[in-house]
């Protein structure tokens, strides 16, 4: 290069060139493999979304079967649900009542001995439900092999005559314990075979107990 002549460049821009486009392709790259992994992810979320639905499906499946016709409940209650019927009956007739119970399509009644008329147990009086939970409670209670019940409320039955085959029911029934609890004004006489605690407030606003 002679003095005053500008630099020669051409290898230097040949370079340049041959950088930016190596630049290009690299940026060409990054931007596929950036859409690449994303591509994956999207791919991931939707191979994860169809297991959950999968495993919700099958789930379901199960559910629907054994709540089906043919199903848990079925196979469980076939050729039961009669006895059980029976050991209910036998304590609500010492009431003067009796019970059916229909699985499908699922429905409780219950009417008088004797009588025609039956009702859903929505439509029976207070006195009347306590009756019915009496003997539901005592053939659960056998059935499962438990033998105890625990009855709030005893006090609805109103009348020497009601509460005296409340108590010949419960000595029939067979049951390990029979827990009966009520509200009332005076101590009533009860039959030796029955404990009773007596829980009342003393002076001092605490509450006490009395066995006899």
């Amino acid at each position: 290069m002679k003095v005053g002549e500008p630099p020669d460049t051409r290898g230097k821009a040949d370079q340049i060139a041959k950088l930016e486009e190596r630049i290009q392709n690299g940026q060409k790259v990054l931007a596929d493999t950036g859409r690449a992994e994303e591509a994956q992810r999207a791919y991931q979320d939707a191979l994860s979304q169809r297991q959950g639905l999968e495993t919700r499906r099958a789930a379901a499946d199960i559910l629907a079967k054994w709540a089906g016709p043919n199903g848990a409940q079925a196979q469980m209650t076939a050729g039961k649900l009669p006895a059980f019927v029976v050991q209910v009956n036998q304590v609500l007739e010492a009431f003067g009542y009796a019970c059916e119970i229909e699985l499908e399509p699922y429905s409780i009644r219950t009417k008088r001995v004797g009588g025609d008329a039956s009702l859903e147990l929505g439509s029976l009086s207070e006195s009347e439900k306590w009756r019915f939970s009496l003997g539901f409670q005592a053939a659960l209670a056998r059935a499962t092999g438990v033998n105890a019940i625990v009855l709030d409320r005893a006090d609805i039955l109103v009348g020497t005559e009601n509460r005296g085959a409340l108590l010949k029911t419960v000595l029939s029934l067979g049951l390990d314990q029979v827990f009966l609890l009520a509200s009332v004004d005076k101590p009533m006489p009860m039959p030796s075979q029955f404990t009773v605690f007596d829980l009342a407030l003393n002076d001092k606003g605490e509450t006490v107990c009395h066995q006899s």
